[in-house]
């Protein structure tokens, strides 16, 4: 293996935000913690009190979280009201911002 822990963390950083699984926030947290300390681990090894909650759900989950079938989702994934990731060609992932959003659309109407 080359490099040390925090190169090591920081590609799999870059290699997950290209594919989609970060969001904005998150890569501004990281980029925040390495500009300030130099590494990631006094960030977020040391600071246990910090949870990472992974911005997407799979589909199980989402159709959990909504209280609907599987079909329902594809059909909202189809017409544009939630978003998905792929971050390979078997695995969808459903952004939990757009769910929140179709959440508070729902509440509105």
């Amino acid at each position: 293996m080359t490099g040390s822990r925090e190169e090591r963390l920081i590609e799999k950083v870059k290699k997950l935000t290209a594919a989609g699984v970060f969001s904005v926030d998150e890569q501004s947290l990281i980029a925040t913690a390495l500009a300030t300390t130099g590494s990631l681990k006094s960030s977020f090894e040391e600071n246990q009190s910090a949870i990472i909650i992974p911005p997407v759900c799979s589909i199980n989950e989402a159709r959990q979280y909504l209280s609907c079938g599987r079909n329902k989702i594809f059909d909202l994934l189809k017409d544009g009201i939630l978003e998905a990731v792929r971050p390979n060609c078997r695995k969808t992932l459903i952004l939990k911002a757009s769910i929140a959003n179709y959440i508070s659309s729902l509440r509105s109407a």
